[in-house]
Parts: structure tokens; sequence; C-alpha cells
């Protein structure tokens, strides 16, 4: 099997390399911006196949800028694991709640309506708090859901990540296939658990209609702490289980090539 070439995308992904100050402006503007437009279509419809393939054109959008990560779960995950320093990944984390909040503001601005009895069109009065019902924000949460949102924002992110991490940031990794690879991951996982907690597994996705909208603002430590340690676990895994194991067959198969080379007749 041909081994997967070293293309632009996998390059972008190579966060530890030295970025001066106007190439990492200019991934923290691209960060922002495919955060902005996940967010502003993604919110509208939150189904998964849609958010998927959506997932995907934005990553492709900003690869070669900035990575295409558009997470702050996924920039832990990949700063876990080793591969960003700690002040980019704040700063790629603020870039990319910048542009979620933003995109939910101009969902606000632009957002209407259709009556589904007359079909006429008009601006509903989104009154802040728990029962807005705007573009990105879900139906209020009883106290007996917490349990399994947590459990289910969690997994669905440790999935969300760890696909990052094994197609885009591990070499060889699996190259220009990686966004596909990536929003498939999003298409099962929000088919999986978006009827329970509305398939966010991004901090930054649900922090923008939460604070513009105020719905579910109270729970933004359940989402958060379930997105984290979803994204926590799987640096760790691929950082202490996943590479190490990689490498270490990397290394059996090249001692195996040196001692076939060596033997008599080779």
């Amino acid at each position: 099997m041909a081994a997967v070439k070293d293309d632009t995308f996998t390059k972008a992904q190579a966060v530890k390399s030295s970025m001066g100050g106007r190439v990492l402006a200019t991934a923290l503007a691209a960060e922002a911006l495919g955060t902005f437009v996940f967010q502003f279509f993604g919110g509208t419809e939150q189904q998964g196949d849609f958010n998927g393939l959506l997932l995907t054109v934005c990553i492709i959008m900003t690869s070669q800028a900035s990575g295409g990560m558009l997470n702050p779960a996924v920039s832990l995950g990949v700063l876990v694991s080793g591969e960003m320093p700690g002040l980019r990944f704040l700063l790629y984390s603020i870039a990319q709640c910048f542009g979620a909040i933003l995109a939910a503001l101009v969902a606000w601005a632009v957002f209407i309506e259709q009556d589904p009895v007359n079909r006429s069109w008009s601006r509903p009065d989104l009154q802040w708090g728990d029962d807005n019902m705007g573009p990105g924000c879900r139906a209020s949460l009883p106290t007996i859901a917490y349990g399994p949102t947590f459990v289910y924002e969690l997994i669905g992110t440790f999935v969300l990540v760890s696909t990052v991490l094994a197609s885009a940031v591990a070499k060889p990794g699996l190259g220009d296939l990686a966004p596909f690879a990536i929003g498939l991951a999003i298409f099962v996982a929000v088919g999986a658990c978006g009827t329970v907690t509305g398939g966010f597994f991004n901090p930054a996705r649900f922090l923008g209609p939460a604070l513009v909208f105020g719905c579910n603002l109270r729970l933004i430590w359940l989402y958060w702490l379930a997105q984290f340690t979803g994204g926590t676990l799987a640096g760790l895994m691929h950082r202490f289980v996943f590479e190490p194991a990689r490498t270490s067959t990397d290394s059996q198969l090249l001692a195996k090539g040196i001692e076939l080379a060596t033997l008599p007749g080779q």
C-alpha cells in the first residue's frame, strides 16, 4: 500500500513549526472566519449530514492558513498531544470563540421565520433568555438530562478530536482526505447524540448562541466540561497510546527491512 503523500493539508497541521507575526495573524483570522461560517450556517440547520459536510468545507477553506481546527476542544487535544504550544492554543481558542459569537450576532440581526399557516415572513421577537430558540439554540434541558448530556458530549467530542489527531496530525495521516474523515466524525456524532444534547461538541459553537440569545447559558459549565474533557482524553490517548504504538510498529518494520536487506543474496 502506497504511503499517503505529505501534502499541503498535512503540512498545515504541523502546528509546532514557528510562526511569524503576520503568518500567525493570518492563521487567527482563518480560524475566526472558519468558525464564523460553521456557526452561521450550522446554527440554522443542526442535522448531522449537513453539519458534517459544512465542517468539511470549512476545514478545506482554512486548512492551508491555520490547519482548520475551528474548535477549542480540538485545539486543546492538539495541545495535549504535544503538537501545539500553549500560547497558540489560547490565541486559537479566542479567535474561534470570537468567530462563533460574531456569527450568532449576525444570525440574530438577519433572523426571520415563516408562518406555517399563512406562509408570511416576519421577524420574531427574540427575547434573551433560556427559552430563546434563535439560530444555534436548543430547547432547555431538564435536570434529568444533565448526566446523559455530559456523557454524550464527552464521547462525541472525544471521537471528533481523535479523528482529527489520527487523520490530520499524525504522520503520514490521511492527507487531503482528512477533512472528509473529520466531517464524517461529525455526521456520526451528531446523528447519534444530537437529539439529546443538540450535537455541539465544540465550546465555541455552544458559546456563540448562548451569549447572544441567552439559551442555556447557565449550562455552559456542563457542556464545556464535557467537551474539554473529551478533547483532553483524545489528546492523551493519541500521545501516550496511539502514537507510541505507531512509532514502535514503524521501528519494527524498519528493523525488519534492514535485516532482510543484509541477508546473503539480497
